[in-house]
């Protein structure tokens, strides 16, 4: 973390503070009785970037086509023959 507030006296307690919030706090294991709101954090975690990466997606198309015209017309053409011989 960042002290944005500058230095005082009581910076050098409050460091020693935090490396020990850090060392024991706050990498122990949560307790059980947090488990479903974990449960439920993780859940809506990936919800939130499920729906962000689909937003993204959409996104990036649209400014790509407002560049190169329709991505449907722009299909590859099929390749013949087995997949090994492209080359």
């Amino acid at each position: 973390m960042q002290n944005s507030a500058g230095s005082g006296p009581l910076e050098e307690g409050m460091r020693a503070s935090m490396r020990e919030a850090s060392a024991r706090e706050l990498r122990a294991p949560l307790p059980s009785r947090f488990n479903e709101a974990r449960r439920r954090g993780f859940a809506d975690y990936f919800f939130t970037a499920k729906n962000a990466a689909e937003s993204a997606i959409v996104s990036r198309r649209a400014r790509s086509e407002r560049e190169i015209g329709k991505v449907e017309k722009l299909r590859p053409r099929p390749v013949k023959g087995p997949a090994h011989s492209r080359t």
